[in-house]
């Protein structure tokens, strides 16, 4: 099998230990309980507290295969506006992606992201702990399917899906990671 290359532009090297690290920061910053994590309410309740914007845009102002994307350099989020209405419903990777994004200005606050994708740096000749994309996607997962809350429960992945609305690939994926890490058993 090939290993796919990283997606994202290079950033500052993070671990899953510093990431996990940073979400729980996050939890911490923002008083998140154990459990499911209301995403949009803390963009809505918590983010401007903390000098960081989201602006909800017309669908045409940003790219067609981009959901949301982050101004780590201005603490600001564009969110299409389908994105935030699907993630005011639940939808799960919508969910996902609005943690993804605050992953970015987290984490990534002295770098410049917008259309990292898009970007003709973003050649993927990085390890993914030096990867944008792959730093944000890591934050979001520990943000919303918390490490020591999953090694605590020891639920399976149906259960996790149930409990943290999150995606069935993205519980297979955290579950998988975590045991490929040595977390879980």
């Amino acid at each position: 099998m090939v290993k796919p290359k990283p997606r994202g532009v290079r950033v500052a090297p993070l671990n899953c230990q510093l990431i996990r690290q940073a979400a729980d920061e996050i939890r911490k910053i923002f008083s998140i309980p154990p459990g499911h994590v209301d995403i949009v309410g803390l963009y809505e309740f918590g983010l401007q507290e903390k000098g960081w914007d989201y602006d909800i845009c017309e669908d045409s102002a940003l790219p067609d295969d981009v959901l949301a994307m982050s101004y780590p350099d201005r603490h600001l989020v564009r969110v299409k506006h389908s994105t935030w209405s699907k993630a005011l419903r639940g939808d799960r990777m919508c969910r996902f992606t609005l943690a993804h994004e605050l992953g970015h200005l987290f984490l990534h606050t002295s770098e410049r992201l917008g259309f990292a994708r898009h970007h003709p740096s973003s050649q993927g000749n990085h390890s993914f702990f030096e990867d944008s994309e792959w730093q944000a996607d890591r934050f979001a997962a520990e943000l919303l399917t918390p490490a020591h809350e999953l090694r605590k429960t020891g639920l399976s992945a149906s259960q996790i899906v149930a409990a943290y609305g999150v995606s069935r690939k993205s519980a297979d994926i955290r579950i998988r990671s975590l045991k490929d890490e040595g977390y879980l058993k």
